[in-house]
């Protein structure tokens, strides 16, 4: 058998469900309920990670978090990328960057121990490695990400540091509309509509 998140779903929810709602005044029945749903949930985790072995071992997040969930594989992910892959960069705690919460991330960028076009380039590899099998990303603007990673590179070289988000590769769902970027929602009636400007959102 493969990775698997927990080893055995029904008791974990049973756990995570039981401890931390019983005698709050919850109706029994939809605690019940809650059980069985977080239940399908692990399992179908269960086998997502093991469909798809690329996406590693879970992660484990002792060093930010201070705890281990009881679930929480020990073991890395497979190293991914080749040694002169930006993706191959491993972080001082020894994962990649990737694995980084967003607040780790940010801080990383603020302090310069890693720079925004090596992430962006990370993310970038990363999703040309795996999109292929998962198809997740209905367009990608690579060139553009790299683009908004060099201004901010600079920016942040020069001391303008403009908050938290400042570098940090982010994914916009297909829903938002992108000045200059075909916006579909995913329907084929869209396929060709590109706004002239960007979502308020």
């Amino acid at each position: 058998m493969g990775v698997r998140l927990v080893d055995d779903p029904a008791a974990e929810a049973r756990t995570r469900i039981g401890r931390g709602w019983e005698g709050r005044g919850v109706d029994p029945e939809v605690l019940a309920d809650a059980e069985r749903q977080v239940t399908g949930m692990l399992a179908g985790l269960n086998d997502l990670v093991e469909a798809f072995p690329m996406l590693g071992e879970p992660i484990d997040r002792t060093g930010e978090t201070g705890e281990r969930a009881a679930t929480t594989s020990q073991h890395r992910p497979p190293e991914r990328g080749g040694p002169g892959s930006a993706e191959s960069r491993h972080t001082e705690g020894g994962g990649e960057l990737h694995e980084l919460s967003l607040t780790a991330l940010a801080e990383r960028l603020r302090t310069r121990e890693v720079s925004p076009v090596e992430v962006t380039r990370a993310m970038l590899d990363r999703i040309e490695r795996n999109d292929g099998t998962l198809r997740t990303f209905i367009r990608v603007t690579a060139e553009k990400a790299l683009d908004q990673a060099r201004r901010a590179e600079d920016e942040i070289t020069r001391g303008v540091y403009r908050g938290s988000l400042h570098g940090v590769p982010l994914a916009a769902k297909d829903l938002y509309d992108v000045a200059g970027v075909p916006t579909t929602a995913g329907s084929s009636i869209l396929h060709d509509w590109t706004p002239s400007e960007d979502s308020a959102a």
